[in-house]
C-alpha cells in the first residue's frame, strides 16, 4: 500500500463516503415500485421480474471485486471512487430512460442491464469508500464513531426507498 496522497483536516471524504453509503443502499432497494408500475399495465412474469431486481446485486458482487483491485493500482482511490459514481450514473440513466423504449420486453431488458451496471457502480464504491475513509482516519483515536455513523447513514437509503402501495417488496 503507499502511503496516502494527502490528509484532508475537513469533513468532505466523510461526507462523501456517507453519501456514497447512503445511496448504494437506496439504489438497491428502489426497484420495487417501478416493476410495481410495469406489472399493473402489462404481465411481467415471475422470472423477469426476478431476473431484474436480483441483477443489480449480481453487478454489484462484480464491482466490489474489481474497483478494490483498480483502486489499490496505478488509478489510486480517488479516481476510482471518481469512476464508481460515473459507472453509478451511467446505470442510473438507463434505468431512467427504459420507459421510453416502448415495448416492455425492451423496457424489461434494458432495466436489467442498467441495474447491473448501476450495481458495479455502487458495488465498487464499499472498497473505494472504505479505502477513502482509513486513508482520511487520523488514527488518534478521535474517530471512532465515524465508521458506525456511516453504516447508520447507509441503513436509511434502504427505508428511504419508496414502497409500493401493496407492499410487495424488491
Amino acid at each position: 500500500l503507499r502511503p496516502p496522497a494527502s490528509r484532508c483536516s475537513c469533513a468532505a471524504p466523510s461526507v462523501l463516503t456517507n453519501l456514497a453509503n447512503f445511496s448504494i443502499q437506496y439504489n438497491l432497494a428502489v426497484i420495487a415500485p417501478a416493476l410495481r408500475l410495469l406489472s399493473k399495465s402489462g404481465s411481467v412474469s415471475p422470472w423477469a421480474d426476478g431476473a431484474v431486481k436480483s441483477s443489480v446485486f449480481a453487478g454489484a458482487v462484480a464491482g466490489q471485486c474489481t474497483m478494490g483491485y483498480v483502486a489499490d493500482g496505478p488509478m489510486g482511490v480517488r479516481a476510482a471512487f471518481l469512476l464508481t459514481n460515473a459507472i453509478a450514473l451511467v446505470g442510473t440513466v438507463a434505468c431512467m430512460i427504459a420507459p421510453l423504449v416502448g415495448n416492455e420486453g425492451w423496457v424489461l431488458l434494458l432495466l436489467g442491464c442498467g441495474r447491473t451496471v448501476l450495481g458495479f457502480g455502487v458495488g465498487g464504491k464499499y472498497p473505494c469508500g472504505s479505502a477513502m475513509r482509513a486513508e482520511t482516519a487520523s488514527g488518534d483515536g478521535g474517530d471512532e464513531g465515524s465508521v458506525p455513523a456511516t453504516e447508520t447513514i447507509a441503513g436509511n437509503g434502504e427505508t428511504d426507498a419508496p414502497a409500493p402501495e401493496d407492499g410487495v417488496g424488491g
